[in-house]
């Protein structure tokens, strides 16, 4: 499968949003594949991994009565780790939405390393994906949502509802008004 990737000369960084076992079904099981895929294939200046927890009496449980606990360790998805372990790659805990609102200053690490650019792959588009990104672009970075890279653990309609408002805002990998160049990725 060809891969759409905005071509540009900023530094860019690859967020790589909740592919963690507590939300691995089969309808995101193919997801850590494709980005595994996708690290091998583009080269980013960083990587960032972020990992969701939500505890008991969190606002997740009181207002959604979803948690999803640390339980002393979050944990990613073994081949996604091996793929970042020879890379230049963080590791972020968050209990958000969003990647930039974690504990760990994203932003500001971002800023110091000169990142201009950020590619956005995981779980759930519709949700911690869409908030990554849109608090991506409202910090200054030009943002791009891999579609390829991204789904819904659950309602798969809520995939294409968040794309739709993502390429509304010209927010994702085939939404680019920017030049563009296909590479083959091993997406299956």
């Amino acid at each position: 499968m060809k891969v759409n990737i905005p071509v540009s000369e900023r530094k860019k960084a690859l967020l790589v949003i909740d592919v963690q076992d507590i939300f691995m079904n089969k309808h995101v099981e193919h997801i850590p594949g494709r980005i595994v895929s996708l690290i091998k294939e583009i080269e980013y200046s960083i990587y960032v991994e972020a990992l969701f927890h939500a505890e008991a009496g969190s606002i997740w449980d009181r207002q959604q009565q979803w948690t999803g606990p640390k339980n002393g360790h979050l944990f990613s998805m073994p081949e996604l780790s091996s793929a970042l372990g020879n890379k230049r790659a963080i590791y972020l805990e968050k209990e958000t939405r969003s990647a930039f609102k974690g504990e760990f200053q994203l932003h500001q690490y971002l800023q110091d390393n000169d990142i201009k650019e950020v590619h956005i792959v995981g779980v759930d588009t519709s949700d911690c994906v869409l908030a990554t990104a849109h608090e991506a672009f409202d910090l200054g970075y030009f943002t791009f949502v891999i579609e390829e890279c991204c789904q819904v653990a659950h309602d798969r309609t809520l995939h294409e509802k968040a794309v739709d408002i993502l390429r509304f805002g010209k927010l994702t990998n085939n939404s680019c008004i920017e030049d563009i160049h296909s590479v083959t990725v091993d997406l299956d």
